[in-house]
């Protein structure tokens, strides 16, 4: 059994339960959930084991060196998604991989699929040294119940969110659809996106400008270095 100190298991964003142990901890430390049939607010980032801990560890917290530097890019037409996937992975290899506007829709556009981030994921993969996307525990919640949480991490991420005029996207088109959505990336204290002539810009100055933490969440992804488990 392993046996860690309190503070090493509240330091953020690394919580580590033995697994045996896990419901106790639950059951006797946690009244909130004593009191409710379910979490209603799961973090984006949930515990690790030891191994992937001692890593973060090493390298500062993040998945992703903070000295890598990602460089804002327009897109043409409707690529947010194949765009931002250039960016990462133009910075992630240190600008050894780099795309056209044409290799960007042929390379990536055409190669992934945009309903199925498994896709997007591989596409990293294969283009990077095997930096792969990791799921976070979302729902359709607004984003600015998930800004804190981002904020803390301090690393690398891509931020969905739903676009049109529902509130909540609930509710499919005739053709099953749930609306349009936008991809961003968000880079420690800096959000850049694909769509805006100005960016990267902080977090706090593009909410202020755009408004987009009242969107509805679609999805969020952390980058993850090679070694972590936590991948797609």
């Amino acid at each position: 059994m392993i046996l860690l100190g309190l503070k090493l298991e509240e330091d953020p964003p690394f919580r580590i339960f033995e697994e045996e142990f896990l419901d106790i901890e639950i059951k006797e430390n946690n009244q909130s959930l004593r009191d409710n049939l379910f979490d209603k607010g799961s973090l984006l980032w949930g515990r690790v084991d030891l191994e992937e801990w001692v890593n973060l560890r090493k390298y500062g917290g993040r998945y992703i060196d903070s000295k890598i530097e990602f460089a804002h890019r327009q897109q043409v037409g409707p690529t947010c998604l194949s765009t931002c996937l250039a960016i990462l992975i133009t910075g992630l290899t240190g600008g050894r991989k780099t795309f056209t506007d044409k290799e960007i829709i042929e390379e990536i556009r055409l190669k992934v699929n945009t309903g199925a981030p498994r896709t997007w994921s591989e596409c990293l993969h294969r283009n990077t040294d095997g930096f792969r996307l990791a799921y976070c525990n979302t729902d359709h919640r607004r984003l600015s119940s998930y800004i804190t949480e981002l904020k803390r991490h301090d690393d690398l991420f891509l931020v969905s969110w739903y676009g049109g005029n529902s509130k909540n996207n609930f509710d499919p088109d005739k053709d099953g659809s749930i609306g349009g959505s936008h991809v961003v990336i968000w880079w420690k204290n800096q959000i850049i996106d694909t769509a805006k002539e100005h960016s990267p810009m902080a977090f706090d100055e593009y909410f202020k400008t755009y408004g987009k933490d009242e969107s509805a969440v679609k999805r969020i992804f952390r980058i993850v270095a090679p070694w972590s488990i936590h991948r797609l």
